[in-house]
């Protein structure tokens, strides 16, 4: 019976050792990754954050901040994928809500940006883009492209929206 005691003592020591040393790496990759970001190094920060989700994908700061670093790469989807992550453990972080605005906000800025040429982009164009072009050359958004800017200025001022009334 002893055996046994001194067994079930030794295995849950051993787990919580475990999981205390996990928290501690987590947070080591965390802030490295925090310092990466300061210093302008989202890629390096991404990969410490990535590192960081392989101890504990459930770690909020980690998703976080990986959807920082990612914004900070102007990677939208990715960015949005990590942040809804962290949403989800911790709904009440209020600059969630900042972020996710920022997130929509570059989304539809890139579609407006991929839609703008000058003078010299113009005259390379290729064959099959020509349609993007109205007859004094300026260029035309599709119905799609409308929208997907309309959705996704709403929900960034939906996102800042909430963000203010929650920062109360």
């Amino acid at each position: 019976m002893k055996k046994l005691f001194l067994a079930v003592v030794v295995l849950i020591s051993a787990v919580i050792c475990t999981a205390c040393v996990n928290n501690l790496a987590i947070q080591e990759l965390n802030n490295k990754a925090k310092a990466y970001l300061k210093a302008g190094d989202a890629e390096s920060a991404i990969c410490r954050l990535k590192a960081s989700l392989d101890l504990d994908d459930n770690f909020f700061e980690t998703n976080y901040n990986l959807a920082v670093a990612y914004i900070a790469k102007k990677n939208w989807n990715d960015a949005f994928d990590a942040l809804e992550h962290a949403m989800k453990i911790n709904p009440d972080f209020v600059d969630s809500y900042y972020s996710l605005g920022i997130i929509y906000e570059g989304k539809a800025d890139e579609i407006v940006s991929s839609t703008q040429y000058d003078e010299d982009d113009v005259n390379d164009v290729e064959e099959q883009d020509l349609d993007k072009f109205d007859n004094d050359g300026n260029v035309v958004l599709s119905d799609e492209e409308k929208a997907d800017i309309v959705e996704y200025y709403t929900k960034a001022i939906d996102a800042y929206n909430k963000f203010i009334e929650k920062n109360k």
